[in-house]
């Protein structure tokens, strides 16, 4: 049968189980010494006193009471439990459980196998060797970092925790507020869970790490790295990512994404409506499907723009920048301080300028599509590229003098312009000059008393 045996002495008192014949005892006041049946499991309270109690070869429970206790887990899976005092818990062999209790300077060995510690204050110290099974802490503590060799990090708490991983491959999981969790070094896999999460993969070092970061629900943060992974599902809450990676794409269902870097980043979006934004240095930037919002910020950005409704921000001074586009019509002039515009398509696109001296080229990596060019106000760079082109000047609020032939443009919007592989003119509205070159050219006046010479 399954016996127990209950002291009631209150002097300390060394007992064998296994002679008895007991498979559970629970002591009484004073400092026992209590070893278990080896061929049994075995429950064992120490109650108060500094017990010293050894499991056997199978699964114990072993709990300590009351003072400084001294738990040998031995061999078997074993649960160790200190209770009030401080206390010394071994695992040994097996896949130990481990309760610190609530002592202030309790220590925690689990030895060999894949063992879980319990860690209620800031003060109890867990120890493992390497390698000794893959072992995990759980702590609701507000802050905690975990020790060496040890590979798991549990929040339970339902406030703010820190918790910060070690040098190795951590699996770190939150709590159910928004927390702040930190990879360090190695491989991590990092999990939010509920709340407003800020998730660092490798916590401002350079490592080429490759973490999972999972942050769940709520409007989570993640500071992520070379390599490391971001993955949200849809419904989460609005995610964002800062990274310092001179290369990230984002996963599907996270919202925004942050470069940090002094030097270039590309920075990918999703086919959701992002919001980008590069760091100081010459960013390209492309938001993916969706209507996105582009902002390079300081350097020679480049944007790639997939979506009509893509919204481009910069700021006066901050670089001269381009957007490459396939889409059949483009126009940056309501980008106020975007300069080149570069038509990327194998068919013909109609691209519009700004107020601004603008660079735009139409066939820009070699298409022969047929381009219609506008380059709005500002002294523009209007080039063809392959293909039948036109330089259209219908919006100018005054007459041009454009000459296909030298290459140049004055009054109204064609002041100061220079444009290069060009076949075709429109004119505006008003008294316009059109000049033809070698040659065919279509040459439109529009309105107005013009003057056309097909050269």
């Amino acid at each position: 049968g399954y016996d127990t045996g209950i002291l009631t002495s209150t002097g300390g008192l060394a007992i064998d189980l296994g002679y008895h014949r007991f498979e559970a005892f629970i002591a009484n006041v004073g400092n026992d010494v209590i070893t278990a049946n080896a061929a049994a499991a075995a429950y064992i309270d120490g109650r108060e006193g500094d017990d010293t109690i050894n499991g056997g070869a199978l699964g114990d429970v072993l709990v300590g009471g009351a003072g400084g206790d001294w738990l040998y887990g031995n061999g078997g899976w074993d649960l160790l439990i200190g209770g009030a005092g401080n206390d010394r818990l071994y695992g040994g062999d097996g896949d130990d459980v481990l309760f610190a209790g609530e002592g202030t300077d309790n220590r925690l060995y689990g030895g060999a196998g894949n063992d879980t510690y319990n860690v209620d204050n800031s003060t109890d110290l867990v120890a493992e060797n390497q390698p000794d099974g893959t072992d995990e802490v759980r702590t609701g503590l507000a802050y905690y970092a975990l020790p060496d060799y040890v590979e798991n990090l549990t929040g339970t708490a339902w406030v703010y925790q820190r918790l910060d991983g070690n040098g190795g491959n951590n699996l770190i999981t939150g709590g159910e507020a928004g927390d702040r969790l930190l990879g360090f070094g190695g491989s991590d896999l990092i999990y939010g869970g509920a709340g407003n999460d800020e998730i660092h993969g490798a916590a401002g070092s350079n490592d080429l790490t490759n973490d999972d970061l999972r942050g769940g629900l709520g409007d989570d943060i993640y500071y992520a790295y070379n390599g490391d992974r971001v993955i949200e599902f849809a419904g989460e809450g609005f995610d964002t990512v800062y990274t310092a990676s001179g290369y990230f794409a984002l996963e599907s269902n996270i919202e925004a994404l942050i470069g940090t870097a002094s030097a270039g980043q590309t920075l990918i979006g999703n086919g959701s409506d992002n919001t980008i934004t590069g760091g100081a240095g010459n960013d390209t930037i492309d938001g993916g499907g969706g209507a996105d919002t582009l902002i390079g910020g300081a350097g020679d950005d480049i944007y790639i723009v997939d979506n009509v409704g893509d919204v481009i921000t910069e700021a006066t001074g901050q670089g001269n920048d381009q957007v490459r586009t396939a889409l059949a019509s483009y126009s940056i002039a309501s980008m106020a301080n975007v300069e080149r515009l570069l038509g990327i398509a194998t068919t013909g696109q109609t691209l519009t300028g700004n107020a601004l001296g603008n660079s735009i080229y139409g066939g820009a990596y070699g298409a022969a599509g047929n381009d219609t060019l506008d380059g709005g106000g500002g002294a523009d760079l209007l080039s063809g590229g392959g293909g039948n082109d036109t330089a259209t000047y219908a919006a100018s609020a005054a007459g041009v003098t454009v000459s296909l032939l030298s290459g140049a443009g004055s009054g109204g919007d064609a002041q100061g312009d220079t444009l290069v592989s060009i076949e075709n003119l429109i004119g505006s509205a008003f008294a316009d000059t059109l000049i033809g070159n070698d040659g065919d050219n279509v040459l439109d006046g529009r309105a107005g008393a013009d003057a056309l010479n097909g050269g």
